[in-house]
């Protein structure tokens, strides 16, 4: 177990390195937009390494990410992936997401 949690820390630590790294590349509205769905419990971050493409994931913020927080994942520069699991997201919400033209995965369970 102690070995996981070591392995499991690593990760979150190179993610958060590598989404420095990426936030420097982002306009102010941008990095604003992240921190708010992240102050939110989502999370925003590059989706490997070697690329500038996002993945968000509002299904860790769960009830609370809703319609209007679409409008600022619009916001955002490059989103391939999306998850709404979980959330309060409606119809009407998901037509914010008509302009990620980036967009290859949109989970909705």
């Amino acid at each position: 177990m102690k070995r996981f949690a070591q392995r499991f820390a690593g990760v979150l630590l190179t993610s958060c390195v590598a989404f420095g790294a990426f936030a420097a590349e982002m306009s102010a509205e941008q990095k604003e937009a992240a921190s708010k769905l992240q102050a939110k419990g989502g999370v925003v971050m590059p989706l490997a390494a070697n690329t500038d493409s996002l993945t968000v994931n509002l299904s860790t913020a769960g009830k609370n990410a809703g319609d209007a927080d679409l409008a600022i994942v619009k916001t955002l520069p490059k989103v391939e992936q999306l998850d709404l699991r979980g959330t309060a997201v409606t119809d009407k919400g998901l037509a914010d997401l008509a302009g990620l033209t980036t967009l290859t995965q949109l989970h909705l369970e």
